[in-house]
């Protein structure tokens, strides 16, 4: 089969559809990816893509065309304007661009869901099915994490997000809220379907290189580890205040591994506070994260407290479950129900920096094997729902229900 896959984001970057890409590949499909230049997290176009380079290549297998965007900076306005711009100039493209017979589109949707524009002109023409895997719902996106209240722009979004849906042959979300805000909005529920999003288990650590790398920089300790996009979104202050707050029991280490927006003014702030127990190690190597959870005692999962984010099953969370690790998580909605359901670690309110602090304390204090059945229930959580294997196998099963 050949498919299109359109994504605003795709490799050097660092998301799940990359190794989708690959994996449909391997099954023998033919991947073309419809991508912009790449730029997330730092905001800066990445060396090598710049003054034109880059525009075509072939990675894995999979041919890459991308598109000039407006890079996103670290400001609200370019980040408009970053969105804009893949918009606009994957609409050209998809307009203008010689037709070929791909089979299937299939659109990877992380903010803005305006990305999945390009792939509906380009439906129109060739008059092919179009899944669409939304990781994020608009417009409460919009509201909750750009401060968007506005009637009247809300409206507009409303009429642009049933557009596209209806211009989908199927949805799958990464959570199962997701179904129910869709279909709540007079969407079939018959192409509405949860589809999580699912996770390799690491194989056998066994790179000298990264091995070297963690011990140098993990500290001695009970260390709970936060993998992933230092962003505003995230609510990652709570960690500071926790960190605070657990000044008395120098064994804990609060240790964030990754590169975002919010990164600077976080790792400012520690330092005025003196907070010589929180560790900002940077961003890492997509391949170097399990070597670093493996040293985790813990894993963090946090997520700031609105509706959005209550509704949402963060991938990070099928990482540390797959890597085998105790969970401590400061969310609301669908990932604490599955944190506690599964028994794979403790939970408290998205915010409440006091009870993230006494949570921390209480995973320090427990024992060995006390820590040990909560890594195994982690690690059986992940075997029964979010294998690799599972989750493609699923997919494959769609996509060939649509031929």
């Amino acid at each position: 089969m050949k498919i299109l896959v359109v994504t605003q984001y795709f490799y050097p970057e660092n998301f799940r559809i990359n190794d989708l890409c690959k994996e449909l590949a391997i099954q023998g499909h033919a991947v073309t990816v419809l991508t912009g230049l790449p730029n997330y997290p730092e905001g800066k176009i990445y060396e090598g893509y710049q003054h034109g380079q880059g525009r075509k290549e072939t990675w894995q297998g999979i041919n890459i065309i991308r598109i000039p965007i407006i890079p996103r900076k670290q400001n609200k306005i370019s980040l408009i304007l970053n969105y804009f711009s893949f918009f606009i100039n994957g609409c050209l493209w998809a307009r203008f661009t010689k037709k070929q017979a791909y089979d299937l589109i299939y659109v990877f949707e992380v903010s803005p869901i305006t990305v999945a524009l390009p792939a509906i002109t380009y439906k129109k023409r060739i008059y092919k099915p179009l899944i669409m895997n939304v990781q994020d719902l608009w417009p409460e996106n919009v509201e909750a994490i750009m401060g968007i209240t506005n009637k009247a722009v809300i409206g507009v979004l409303n009429k642009l997000v049933d557009y596209i849906y209806c211009n989908c042959t199927l949805i799958l979300t990464s959570s199962k809220c997701f179904v129910n805000n869709i279909t709540s909005r007079g969407h079939s529920e018959n192409k509405v379907k949860f589809w999580p999003q699912y996770c390799e288990a690491p194989s056998q650590l066994d790179d000298k290189a990264f091995q070297q790398q963690v011990e140098d920089e993990m500290p001695e300790g009970f260390n709970l580890v936060f993998t992933g996009n230092i962003g505003e979104a995230q609510g990652l202050d709570i960690i500071l205040k926790a960190a605070q707050k657990t000044k008395a029991y120098p064994q804990i280490n609060w240790i964030l591994i990754g590169d975002g927006r919010a990164r600077q003014r976080l790792e400012d702030e520690a330092k005025k506070q003196q907070l010589e127990n929180l560790f900002f190690l940077g961003r890492k190597p997509e391949k170097a994260i399990p070597y670093y959870l493996n040293k985790a005692d813990c894993a963090l999962l946090i997520l700031s407290s609105n509706k959005v984010f209550d509704m949402t099953l963060p991938a990070k969370l099928q990482t540390y479950m797959a890597c085998g690790k105790p969970i401590l998580g400061s969310v609301n909605g669908e990932a604490a129900e599955l944190i506690r359901e599964s028994q794979s670690g403790l939970c408290c309110p998205a915010g409440d920096n006091n009870a993230l602090a006494k949570a921390a304390i209480q995973l320090c204090q427990e024992d060995t094997k006390t820590l040990s059945n909560l890594a195994q229930n982690s690690k059986n959580c992940y075997l029964e729902n979010f294998k690799k294997e599972k989750v493609l196998k699923e997919l494959l099963n769609y996509i060939n229900a649509l031929e």
